[in-house]
């Protein structure tokens, strides 16, 4: 019953039907001749928040040799790394201000501060953050890294004039409570209370995403890393990272929530990317990757053409025809196939 309910929920909420779609996740500062040409064939990339200060000419050059290509640009307002590395501009002044404001940085009850990632520290997104007053305004931190991400990164594609046309928020948390320790955002000794951290995360998180949203306009795209179905007022889609996110359950939920998205994308692990690509090729909204700062590989055009309908249910898993093959699903086993 639940693979039936699955089908039919994607055959109602696909939007529109299209080929094959694939991007890249540029997670570096900068960007090379030589990167930018190893990117030919994506339809989309993901390019650090530095690139536009440190190589827009890349940029161009790459929207010249692709007309088509989307640009995405990354942001990462939850953590910054500690110490921060020197080939990003804008990440160290951005560290050397956020110092002046100690509240703004995420601690437990024992006043020391919390780490996700290793060699990173958080920051305190909660809306309702210790405000400081800066240049005769008042902030909180949210407030504070919204103003300057939007002014310094989103406006410089502008400035430059480079279509950007997509955002990728990472780390867009739907609770903070699980962190080991516990979480003392106001900084009185006691643990946050578990409900209202995380409601006032989320308002954080939410206020970010509304103030890009006025900014760039409805036909802006939003996607959200983490695959969970929080924030879809405000995004366009979500990415699953190290497809099937098991963050959000098994490979089926993964899928029901990515129908429901107007674009989906599914970044695959190392050893799985068939079965991602194969599981991408079941949507209509869905784009595929392969880890970070993947040079395009000609293995993911899989050439099948247009879809003939929507994909279907068969004794070992799900299947979609193509004009040139069908492609074929097992969740069960993690494995899937092409057949021409």
């Amino acid at each position: 019953m639940k693979k039936i309910i699955l089908l039919s929920l994607v055959i109602l909420c696909s939007w529109q039907i299209n080929a094959q779609k694939t991007y890249v996740l540029h997670y570096l500062p900068t960007l090379s001749y030589e990167q930018a040409r190893s990117y030919y064939g994506y339809d989309c990339i993901v390019v650090d928040h530095e690139v536009i200060n440190t190589s827009a000419a890349m940029l161009r050059y790459m929207k010249a040799t692709n007309p088509a290509l989307m640009i995405f640009v990354y942001s990462e307002k939850m953590q910054w790394h500690n110490p921060m590395f020197s080939d990003k501009p804008w990440s160290l002044k951005m560290v050397a201000a956020l110092k002046q404001y100690p509240k703004w940085f995420l601690c437990n009850p024992e006043g020391k501060n919390l780490c996700f990632w290793p060699g990173t520290v958080m920051m305190n997104c909660r809306l309702d953050c210790p405000r400081y007053v800066i240049n005769g305004k008042s902030y909180n931190y949210i407030e504070f890294f919204t103003a300057h991400y939007i002014n310094d990164i989103i406006k410089s594609y502008k400035k430059e004039n480079i279509k950007l046309d997509g955002l990728l928020d990472d780390d867009l948390m739907k609770d903070i409570s699980f962190l080991n320790g516990g979480v003392d955002s106001n900084f009185d000794g006691q643990e946050d209370e578990s409900v209202e951290l995380n409601r006032q995360w989320r308002l954080g998180n939410a206020y970010f995403l509304e103030e890009v949203r006025k900014a760039m306009g409805k036909d802006f795209i939003i996607i959200g890393n983490g695959g969970h179905g929080y924030y879809m007022n405000y995004c366009t889609g979500k990415q699953m990272e190290n497809f099937p996110e098991t963050f959000i359950g098994d490979w089926s939920q993964n899928m029901t929530n990515a129908g429901g998205m107007k674009k989906a994308f599914f970044n695959a692990r190392s050893d799985n990317q068939l079965f991602t690509i194969c599981s991408a090729m079941l949507l209509d909204n869905t784009f595929f990757s392969q880890g970070q700062n993947t040079p395009y590989n000609e293995k993911y055009n899989l050439k099948l053409g247009e879809p003939i309908g929507a994909y279907f249910q068969e004794e070992s898993g799900f299947a979609r025809k193509f004009r040139n093959g069908t492609v074929h699903v097992n969740p069960a086993t993690e494995k899937a196939w092409i057949e021409k």
